[in-house]
């Protein structure tokens, strides 16, 4: 995955579109002190969601990539995008013994009726808005 793909994995994926309209919640965002960055298994499975987590293969072939013999934990971010396409994120960085960042991400794709949810909500919202100013105007 290069930039330009990453992008239009941001693009097609709707996580922009879903930040831009404040739909994003960040659920974890932390650095991780130097003395703990060899990572264990359970720093590879979300806090939030435990179905969401980095397969023992993709560290594999991390380190296959990277030609190093050691990945260090350096972030953990996780995010929850709830647009048109509800989708939780977990994202690692790691740096080689190589001094390189590097970036691992896992998503899940939620199903259901998000989309009818978003537009009822954002409907109520809209209402309610126009009303209270009306309210406001007549007092």
């Amino acid at each position: 995955l290069n930039l330009w793909s990453y992008y239009l994995l941001v693009i097609f994926s709707f996580t922009g579109l879903s930040t831009m309209c404040k739909q994003t919640k960040l659920l974890v965002a932390e650095n991780v002190p130097a003395k703990e960055q060899a990572f264990a298994v359970e720093d590879l499975v979300s806090m939030h969601n435990p179905q969401l987590k980095v397969d023992q293969n993709v560290m594999n072939y991390a380190m296959k990539q990277t030609s190093s013999s050691s990945l260090k934990l350096m972030r953990k971010f996780e995010y929850h995008f709830g647009f048109i396409l509800p989708v939780s994120v977990i994202m690692l960085h790691f740096r080689c013994n190589k001094g390189l960042l590097h970036l691992v991400e896992v998503y899940q794709v939620e199903r259901g009726r998000h989309l009818f949810a978003f537009i009822t909500d954002t409907l109520g919202e809209s209402i309610r808005w126009v009303v209270g100013k009306k309210h406001v105007k007549e007092t």
